[in-house]
């Protein structure tokens, strides 16, 4: 019996050509720099220009502060022992230029008109000024200052002769900017540098103020330069805000003044894994100066035990009881008791301590997962107004007294919707169970701020089997996978009138199977993907409606440039080379960054797509 095959249906055949077209045109059209995250604007053009990072000069039109200085070192360094061949660049297109010998750092109010740029959403502003010659603040203390007040915005022009010019009106702004200069340089003809595809101009800035990494330290230890390690690995990526869960029911590795020192002297797991306070302060200034705030987290009042338990025991409810499992959601049990007079002023002892060794305007109080069997009740509302509500007021209303802004999770609008009613204008709500919250956290408490951490799309712990001594079971939740959270949408949940009230959002380490010697490969390269979402913004949808209103003729006057310097809409296709490159760039710095896929598949993208 011979088989036939079964002629091609016409449709089919047109279907077929027209996705082959369509691949063609996305792998022909990806960019030839590798930036990540993707700028605002770019244009480029077709021209290499060496450089030498030892020659190079830095001029300013302003006196540079030391660390501004030092950001300018460092960043030479990376890009002379770290720069690598790119997998993007098209060698066929690029002639030569001269070599670049001077990189200018323009520092000037953004109200002085230069040269005009594309903001975030199509907002015209400027760019470029005289400036006020009056100096510049420094990366460390215009880092910890409160969101709204930061300015992260620049302007990098690399033309085909003369010099590298970075404007800016903040230290904050120089620094994105000579962060991305760093994407810009490859190796060439063996260890050559350039810059290809000149001239390059860039106008850039984030679209959210919040764009963070989580990592618990409580369940494993972290030492100091294992955290400085990510810290720059973060800065390379422009993520501005590290939340600290220094603490749990596990371990109290935190050490504080005075009588409050018992808490790490009992809780923590030795004595050599301790956060003093000079740890703290060296960290928290490594990381300013790298454009990082640190967020801390005391959670309260449930995940309390390590160290609580000895210093007070009557502190606690239902302390490390068996089934832990009715009392909480992991060991050991034990929450804050809430009935207990001395609690408050436990409270306010150990915030105050925590507002004077942390210098960022917010501190996170937790206020997740509640556990009501520990305090023997059987609904939210049993302690909701009665307890939990003047608990976290009264918590709250400590660091207000000391200029922070709390931050916690959802539960605290959510589950508790009188506690909810009560918090503080400006509290920043982490919405962690599911996108599906953002609508009821906003209308909850219509004076709070929203954070996007849904553990369908930033949990780095997920997907990795149970941790508990007794049992093969699955984990609770489901490996994310890079390309999910890239094509999360910040905008998910909210309405014209709410969307303002999303800051960004941040990837989470729950550490019960990790610490130092795996981190790198469970955070690196998926949390870049978190990094582009709250850098670039909003949804698909949106940035098609937005960029109809974009005006590029006082930019660019070629039409191709100005299709070309579209804000990228986030696409898995043309993503994925620039992640894999951004990936080789980390393990470069010595981050140890999971590879994506074969490194085949980073050569030839059109032969590993999907059939489906």
């Amino acid at each position: 019996m011979v088989a036939h095959k079964r002629p091609t249906p016409l449709s089919a055949m047109i279907g077929a050509l027209s996705f082959a077209i369509l691949l063609f045109c996305l792998f022909d059209a990806r960019p030839v720099k590798a930036i990540w995250p993707h700028p605002t604007w770019l244009s480029e053009g077709a021209i290499s220009r060496s450089l030498d990072p030892s020659k190079l000069k830095l001029t300013s039109n302003v006196a540079l502060p030391p660390d501004v200085q030092e950001a300018f070192a460092r960043t030479m360094d990376n890009i002379a022992r770290h720069s690598l061949p790119s997998h993007l660049h098209r060698p066929s297109s690029t002639g030569k230029g001269e070599q670049v010998l001077e990189v200018h750092l323009q520092v000037a109010p953004w109200g002085h008109k230069q040269e005009q740029g594309i903001g975030k959403r199509g907002a015209k502003q400027s760019y470029l000024g005289k400036g006020n010659r009056t100096g510049l603040s420094n990366i460390a203390a215009e880092s910890i200052q409160k969101l709204e007040e930061l300015d992260e915005k620049y302007h990098l022009m690399v033309p085909q002769e003369g010099r590298i010019t970075i404007g800016a009106a903040s230290a904050l702004g120089v620094f994105r900017g000579l962060t991305t200069l760093e994407h810009l340089v490859y190796a060439w003809d063996g260890h050559a540098l350039a810059i290809p595809n000149t001239p390059v101009k860039i106008k850039d800035e984030p679209a959210y103020p919040y764009r963070g990494l989580l990592i618990d330290t409580a369940r494993n230890y972290y030492p100091i330069a294992a955290l400085k390690h990510q810290l720059d690995a973060m800065a390379f990526v422009k993520m501005n805000q590290f939340h600290w869960h220094i603490v749990d029911s596990q371990s109290f590795p935190l050490e504080l003044p005075d009588d409050l020192a018992k808490l790490s002297k009992a809780g923590a797991y030795s004595a050599h894994e301790v956060y003093s306070a000079a740890d703290v302060a060296d960290l928290v200034q490594y990381a300013a100066e790298r454009g990082i705030n640190v967020n801390v987290e005391i959670d309260m009042p449930g995940h309390t035990y390590a160290g609580v338990n000895e210093f007070d025991s009557s502190l606690l409810s239902c302390p490390d009881i068996s089934p832990w499992s009715v009392y909480a959601n992991e060991p050991p049990s034990g929450q804050l008791d809430l009935s207990n007079y001395k609690v408050h002023d436990y409270v306010g002892k150990l915030l105050t301590a925590i507002s004077k060794m942390f210098p960022s305007p917010y501190v996170s109080t937790g206020n997740d997962e509640v556990n009501l069997a520990c305090y023997n009740v059987a609904n939210n509302s049993d302690i909701d107004e009665s307890l939990l509500k003047p608990f976290v007021s009264k918590a709250h209303a400590v660091l207000k007294r000391h200029g922070k802004t709390a931050m916690v999770w959802e539960e605290a609008a959510l589950n508790f919707p009188e506690t909810g009613k009560a918090l503080l204008p400006g509290t920043i709500v982490e919405a962690w169970t599911t996108p599906d919250n953002v609508a009821a956290i906003l209308t909850a408490n219509e004076g709070v701020k929203l954070l996007h951490a849904p553990y369908t799309h930033f949990y780095l712990d997920c997907g990795r089997g149970s941790w508990l001594t007794n049992t093969t079971a699955a984990a609770w939740c489901e490996y994310v996978p890079w390309g999910k959270m890239y094509t999360f949408d910040p905008t998910e949940g909210t309405s014209e009138t709410t969307v303002h009230r999303v800051i960004g959002g941040e990837a989470a380490l729950w550490s019960e199977q990790s610490d130092a010697a795996n981190a790198d490969g469970l955070i690196w390269p998926r949390s870049a993907a978190a990094a582009e979402v709250f850098w670039t913004g909003q949804s698909k949808s949106a940035w098609k409606r937005a960029s109809a209103d974009i005006e590029v003729s006082d930019v660019v006057r070629d039409k191709d440039q100005a299709k070309e310097g579209d804000r990228s809409v986030r696409n898995l296709v043309e993503a994925t080379p620039r992640l894999a490159e951004l990936r080789d760039r980390l393990v470069a710095r010595g981050v140890r960054a999971e590879p994506l896929q074969p490194r085949w598949c980073v050569s030839h993208p059109e032969s590993c797509m999907s059939p489906a």
